[in-house]
């Protein structure tokens, strides 16, 4: 019960975190190339996680393994990552948080056919209100084919989600055999090395002279939030409740926290707004309910 709840409590943590990944993203220069937004992601990510990290448990990990934690960083960082932050020069938050919502439903169809196991009504119903209440969150009510434009942004937003759903299936394999905190360690730093020879070749180390204020704070956000924080609260949120489970807390509480963004901003929520909120809400219940 006690790592049930606190699986949940990640996942919310996590949620909060990465729903100020992609705001912090979009308001970032539309000069700060793609590829400068990841590093910064994950190589700060990487420097604070090295402090935590038991360097003995590292050295026994094996080739094997760490093989299997590089293939993950490729995925999480030059594959999700740079799909994610190229994605945003052409669409919106709102839109990309739409697309990003069906990743549990998308993730719970994947994990049912290897498993060969239907979910219970419950377990569906729960999921179905999660997306619905989401949909209507992010769209002000506007549901319908014609929310989604068909430009390229979309696009690389639905190859990013297929590659989160294969980020989270590789994890709950090596799960039981790793610690959360070296398998976030390892992935970002097999990712910065995968991206680093990407960097030199487009050269986007130029941009950092021309950053602004905001640049660097939203930097430093997604260096110490996403990267670190953010990374290790989603390895441990997906290990505690399940990649399904997990990725429903974890995207039904983004999409509410860019709600609550868009309230701050001077947004007022709209009747549809509140009706999603509650599918949303209703959703989690039945999904955590034991």
């Amino acid at each position: 019960m006690m790592m049930h709840l606190a699986g949940v409590l990640y996942a919310i943590g996590c949620g909060i975190v990465f729903a100020g990944v992609g705001i912090a993203g979009k308001i970032m220069s539309p000069e700060v190339p793609a590829l400068l937004k990841v590093f910064m992601r994950f190589f700060v990510g990487g420097l604070v996680l090295a402090a935590f990290v038991s360097w003995k448990e590292l050295r026994q990990l094996s080739k094997k393994r760490l093989a299997h934690l590089a293939f993950m960083g490729f995925i999480a960082v030059i594959l999700f990552n740079v799909l994610f932050f190229s994605s945003l020069s052409y669409i919106s938050v709102m839109t990309s948080s739409l697309i990003m919502s069906a990743q549990p439903i998308v993730t719970l169809f994947i994990t049912s056919l290897i498993a060969r196991h239907i979910p219970s009504l419950k377990i569906q119903l729960s999921f179905l209100l999660a997306f619905i209440g989401v949909a209507l969150v992010i769209t002000h009510g506007q549901v319908g084919w014609d929310v989604l434009t068909g430009n390229v942004g979309e696009f690389l937003m639905i190859i990013a989600l297929l590659c989160q759903v294969g980020y989270v299936l590789l994890l709950r394999s090596i799960s039981t055999h790793v610690s959360s905190t070296h398998i976030s360690f390892v992935v970002a730093v097999s990712g910065i090395l995968f991206l680093i020879p990407l960097m030199f070749g487009t050269n986007s180390f130029s941009s950092i002279m021309s950053f602004t204020a905001t640049d660097w704070w939203c930097a430093a956000y997604l260096g110490a939030g996403g990267g670190t924080l953010g990374l290790v609260l989603f390895n441990l949120g997906i290990v505690r409740l399940g990649a399904a489970q997990g990725s429903l807390v974890i995207f039904s509480t983004l999409s509410l926290v860019t709600l609550l963004w868009s309230v701050l901003v001077g947004h007022a929520v709209t009747s549809w707004e509140a009706m999603g909120t509650v599918f949303v809400l209703v959703g989690l219940i039945i999904g955590l309910k034991k």
